[in-house]
């Protein structure tokens, strides 16, 4: 039986505010700061209890490797419908998945071997077919690689492999600079944690690794990255030092000599964290960071990042599920709800909706759905829209299973569905496409339709449908040129499907 337990929680009452946020009403002096406080409380606030929870639902699973699959997975979108998707099976493999809009099922599109041994991944997209991954290999040694995407049969190809640390490189990840420069970091066989730049030189498809930093003296592992802005990037990861604990860190990157510093010692957010911990960001100061916190449970806190020193500072922990909490990961689902999968009770398969206060940085949830009930490490969360999920992890068998996780939206979600009855499963195929795509689309009323072409810039290319159409399935060819006839080039297009007073927009590659 579990053992009862006490979590000592601080409650701080900040210094009472005055001279310039404050404001005269009469002969008497109200707060700004309290005064919007009760704005939210009486206008916002109801509205938000009286909203129906954020229901989560489920597509079919698929099971991508039925072998063995899903350990330390870590996902990337390609597009709106593939989505790349990395693990530790026998060896070192990539998946591409594709998952169809109208009923959200998910099918394998490829399946590629990058090394003999590749583990402890870190992934960052470069463009849309380049992608830069770190990983663990033979002999423990850290490597880094680009693949290459060909859209025209999804094959993948390794562009070229370096070994950045010939010691040791457990415990990868990555956050993008640029669009050549890119932070990572790994752990030693000494437990030290370490940063780096990579740098990709483009179109050669190459790579180099600038000077090393020790940012974690003592002990870390299980890194996770998120970026505040082009300098700076909060890590966060358990340490083993004296105690088990969680930390985090603000990494500062200098672009003139491409070199990592920290102005801050590590701050630690939690004690007794046995493992894992992940971030989501909530602004340009907040972050949503969740973890394995004390006797294995759910917790979450929000940490706040003083950008005058870099220091760091946190509010109340939450604990979110008291059976387990096993590697938490996270997907932002608009400002304030934070979508939260994890392995509880039983091993089994967990997401829940987590809901952040931005008043008193609170945190609450909405009731935990279970979507594996026999098995699910490792999830990982890839957003589809801000209703639809995809989230891999290591599922019955250890094989590699992936899922949708279907979030209903509460106020928003139900008056979309009104609005949206006008159109349903706007679609295109083959996409990319050369030198030609058919868009399907559904209207389940009738309509005056507009479907227009635009390029990446926004400017229109072509209108191919601007006409009142029956209810009813439609589709409509385009090929590739322009208003005038003219063949457009290469690259992404958007096209925008506007019936009656809704509109949708989805995205296309021409490839040539």
């Amino acid at each position: 039986m579990k053992k009862e337990k006490m979590l000592k929680r601080n409650i701080q009452i900040g210094p009472t505010c005055g001279g310039r946020n404050q404001f005269r009403l009469g002969k008497k002096k109200i707060n700004i700061t309290v005064m919007a406080a009760l704005i939210l409380t009486i206008f916002v606030f109801p509205q938000i209890c009286m909203s129906d929870p954020y229901d989560i639902t489920m597509g079919t699973p698929h099971e991508y490797d039925e072998e063995k699959g899903g350990r330390n997975n870590i996902m990337s979108p390609i597009d709106d419908f593939h989505y790349l998707c990395l693990y530790a099976g026998y060896t070192g493999m990539v998946v591409i998945l594709t998952v169809d809009p109208d009923d959200w099922s998910i099918t394998t599109e490829t399946s590629y071997q990058y090394d003999e041994d590749g583990d402890y991944m870190g992934l960052s997209r470069i463009d849309t077919t380049h992608y830069l991954l770190t990983y663990c290999g033979g002999y423990e040694e850290a490597y880094a690689s680009i693949f290459s995407i060909d859209f025209a049969d999804w094959s993948i190809t390794t562009e070229t492999t370096i070994m950045y640390d010939d010691e040791f490189g457990y415990y990868n990840a990555l956050s993008k600079i640029d669009d050549t420069h890119y932070l990572g970091v790994h752990n030693m066989w000494d437990v030290t944690g370490k940063a780096g730049i990579f740098t990709v030189i483009l179109d050669a498809w190459s790579i180099t690794y600038g000077t090393e930093y020790i940012f974690e003296p003592e002990s870390g592992y299980d890194f996770m990255l998120s970026r505040i802005d082009d300098t700076h990037h909060l890590c966060v990861y358990p340490s083993q030092g004296y105690i088990y604990g969680g930390r985090a860190v603000v990494l500062v990157v200098d672009p003139n000599n491409w070199t990592v510093t920290t102005p801050m010692a590590p701050f630690s957010f939690a004690t007794d964290c046995d493992a894992y911990s992940f971030l989501s960001r909530i602004d340009d100061t907040h972050f949503l960071c969740t973890y394995q916190g004390p006797d294995s449970d759910g917790w979450a806190v929000i940490l706040t990042v003083n950008t005058n020193d870099w220091s760091i500072s946190m509010e109340t922990p939450f604990e979110y599920d008291e059976e387990l909490g096993g590697e938490p990961n996270l997907s932002k689902i608009d400002s304030t709800h934070f979508l939260c999968a994890y392995k509880g009770e039983d091993a089994d398969g967990y997401a829940v909706v987590l809901t952040v206060d931005p008043i008193d940085w609170s945190i609450s949830k909405e009731t935990p759905f279970e979507f594996d009930e026999m098995r699910a490490d490792y999830p990982y969360l890839c957003k589809i829209d801000d209703a639809h999920y995809l989230c891999s992890y290591e599922g019955p068998g250890l094989d590699g299973w992936a899922v949708v996780l279907n979030v209903e939206l509460p106020g928003v979600g139900k008056v979309e569905d009104e609005i949206i009855s006008n159109i349903f499963r706007l679609s295109n195929f083959p996409n990319p496409f050369n030198p030609e795509t058919t868009i399907n689309y559904q209207l389940s009323e009738d309509s005056e339709v507009e479907l227009i072409i635009y390029n990446i810039k926004g400017q229109k290319v072509k209108t191919l449908v601007n006409e009142v159409l029956p209810a009813g399935n439609h589709s409509v060819i385009w090929n590739g040129r322009d208003s005038n006839g003219n063949r457009v080039s290469s690259g992404i297009y958007f096209y925008k499907l506007q019936a009656g007073d809704y509109h949708k927009v989805r995205k296309m590659i021409l490839l040539k």
